[in-house]
C-alpha cells in the first residue's frame, strides 16, 4: 500500500512538472513567446480556458505526451517533454509549426 502511494505521488509530480515545462517552454529562445501564449493565440482562445491533458508515454525513461486542448473541438498541437533531459519537442506537425513562428505571425485558425 505505501509503494502503491509512493508511486502514486511521483507520477502525479512528473506530470506537474511535464506540464509545466510545455506551457513554459520557449521554442525559439528567451525573447520568444511560451508555447501557451503561441497556443492560446493560435487558437482563438483565452489562456485560462487552454486544458493541459499529459499521457505517460514511458515512466522508465521519463517522458510524457502533453496535447492542448482548447474548450471547444480539437487541436493538433501536441508535446514529447523529456524530464530526463529537461527538453520539450513538438510531436506533431502543427506543433512543429506553431513552434517556430513568432507570436506576432499566428493567425486564428480557420
Amino acid at each position: 500500500m505505501t509503494l502503491s502511494y509512493l508511486d502514486h505521488r511521483f507520477d502525479e509530480s512528473d506530470i506537474r512538472r511535464a506540464v509545466g515545462a510545455v506551457r513554459l517552454s520557449r521554442p525559439l529562445g528567451p525573447q520568444d513567446a511560451s508555447i501557451e501564449e503561441k497556443a492560446a493565440k493560435y487558437l482563438g482562445v483565452d489562456l485560462a480556458s487552454l486544458l493541459w491533458v499529459p499521457n505517460f508515454e514511458s515512466k522508465v525513461k521519463g517522458t510524457v505526451m502533453v496535447t492542448v486542448v482548447p474548450p471547444v473541438g480539437q487541436s493538433g498541437l501536441s508535446y514529447h517533454a523529456d524530464l530526463v533531459r529537461l527538453t520539450v519537442t513538438p510531436a506533431t506537425p502543427e506543433a512543429e509549426r506553431l513552434s517556430k513562428t513568432k507570436i506576432e505571425e499566428i493567425q486564428k485558425r480557420p
